[in-house]
Parts: structure tokens; C-alpha cells; sequence
């Protein structure tokens, strides 16, 4: 409850473009859904999800905290901002691929369909971002093989 009130309360903050504190919200959730992970660092993810309280909601908060970084990017165009949310789309990809495995239903299908190809998008469009930004080719690279992720999750959903 507690995990859902700072997500909530991070929305707002994100709806009236208060980015740190929205992205706070997030930081907190976060450590509220995770046994082990104490981190108040917003460019900070927990890595072990296997001490999630629930990973369907530590992924949720993961896609948040990334849409909320590349929103404070665009508004502010600073290059940590937009690693950041790169980086948190990334932690939460790698948590859907841990909840792929473990989930065999229509739910999951459907969980993955609206919850997690976003995410993938967010990512790619985040690492071009910063290609664009820096001329770095390992930027491209990487929005290169999220795309070709999202394409291989796709398929292995159809499967």
C-alpha cells in the first residue's frame, strides 16, 4: 500500500512537471517493493529481483521512474537524465524477461502486450536520443538490439 501511495503521489508531481520529486516518489516505491534494495539515489535500480515484494509491481515502478526521466530529459534536454532513463528501461526489461519465464498464461500475454513493448519503445527511443546527442555509435548499437529484443519478445509471445 504503501509501494502504490509514492507511486501515486509521484503521478501527480509528474503530471505538474516536479521531476525530482516525482522521481523520489518513484526511488521510494521502489525500495517499498523490495526487501533488500535501500538506495534513496534516483540513478539507482535494484538488481536482484528475486527479492521483490511483487515484481509485477516493481516493474510498473521501474517503467514509471524510466517515462519520468526521459520526460525531465525533454524538458530540460541534460544527457543524465536521458542515461538514466535508458538504464531504468533497461532493469525493466530485464525484469519482464525474469517474469516471462516464470509466467505461462493469456494474463501474462496480455501483461506483456500493453505493459512491456512500451517499455522496450521508451529504450530504443531513449538510446537514439542519446546518439543523436553524443555521435557515440554504442548509443545506436544499443537501440539497434532493443529493437531486435522487442522484435525476438514478440515473437517468442506468438510462439
Amino acid at each position: 500500500i504503501l509501494a502504490a501511495s509514492h507511486l501515486s503521489i509521484g503521478q501527480v508531481h509528474e503530471a505538474q512537471q516536479q521531476f525530482p520529486q516525482a522521481l523520489a516518489d518513484y526511488q521510494t516505491a521502489l525500495q517499498k517493493l523490495h526487501f533488500t534494495f535501500k538506495s534513496s539515489d534516483i540513478y539507482q535500480n535494484p538488481q536482484d529481483f528475486d527479492n521483490a515484494v511483487s515484481k509485477l509491481d516493481l516493474f510498473k515502478a521501474l517503467r514509471q521512474k524510466a517515462a519520468a526521466f526521459q520526460k525531465y530529459y525533454l524538458l530540460n534536454k541534460q544527457n543524465p537524465h536521458l542515461e538514466a532513463a535508458l538504464q531504468t528501461s533497461q532493469t525493466a526489461i530485464r525484469l519482464a524477461e525474469h517474469l516471462r519465464l516464470s509466467y505461462d498464461s493469456d494474463e501474462a500475454k496480455l501483461f506483456f502486450s500493453e505493459q512491456v513493448f512500451p517499455v522496450y519503445e521508451q529504450a530504443v527511443t531513449a538510446a537514439f536520443l542519446l546518439f543523436e546527442k553524443t555521435g557515440k555509435s554504442g548509443y545506436a548499437e544499443q537501440a539497434f538490439l532493443l529493437s531486435e529484443q522487442s522484435k525476438a519478445a514478440v515473437l517468442a509471445e506468438s510462439l
